[in-house]
């Protein structure tokens, strides 16, 4: 298992390979938010808190907070990878069920789907590694009843303040988690406001 930037979400047909634009490979994301994850489990009795990184983490230490916290991630990463190959493998074979396209088309696209094939698993690797170091914050944050985090103004720490939005609302819809750009003398910042863990 190892992290590595491969780049947006592909879209593959029989006419070649192209990009969604706005499918950000979570790679970029990683950091800050093993970053927010060894911060949030250092915290004693807060429910306001402030985070603001001066150093970057490799991902020997990404790998050490997420096991912390996420103890059997490599059963589950090992689980999910092996049943996405499949599901790639499937898509391979099921190519030639195609009707409308002919023996040609057919041959591109198994071949394009063939040769994406290991940049889509990276993706998947890089997914599931941000999936579960989010998670893993989530469950600190109900646990710990945060109420408020600021943190630096990113596109890193804001796309986690926003999967952490995404989340709360998910597991209980009446909690209400609020993400704003925030100014502090022309010095812009990111705040999570939440509210509704008295009904979690």
């Amino acid at each position: 298992m190892k992290l590595e930037y491969v780049g947006n979400k592909p879209v593959i047909s029989a006419r070649g390979v192209d990009f969604s634009i706005g499918k950000e490979d979570k790679y970029v994301y990683i950091e800050a938010a093993a970053q927010m994850l060894d911060f949030l489990g250092k915290l004693e009795k807060t429910t306001k808190l402030t985070i603001n990184p001066r150093e970057n983490i490799d991902e020997e230490k990404i790998f050490k907070v997420l096991h912390k916290y996420r103890p059997d991630f490599d059963k589950f990463f090992s689980d999910s990878v092996w049943a996405y190959k499949n599901k790639i493998d499937a898509e391979i074979s099921d190519v030639d069920s195609h009707d409308r396209l002919n023996n040609i088309e057919k041959e591109v696209l198994k071949n394009n789907l063939s040769y994406m094939k290991d940049y889509r698993i990276q993706r998947a690797t890089n997914k599931l590694v941000y999936e579960e170091l989010i998670n893993a914050c989530v469950d600190i944050i109900r646990k710990k009843g945060i109420s408020e985090i600021t943190m630096p103004f990113s596109l890193s720490f804001v796309h986690v303040a926003k999967s952490f939005d995404s989340s709360l609302t998910r597991i209980n819809r009446a909690v209400v988690a609020k993400v704003e750009v925030m100014l502090d003398k022309e010095d812009p910042y990111t705040r999570l406001n939440i509210v509704g863990f008295g009904n979690i």
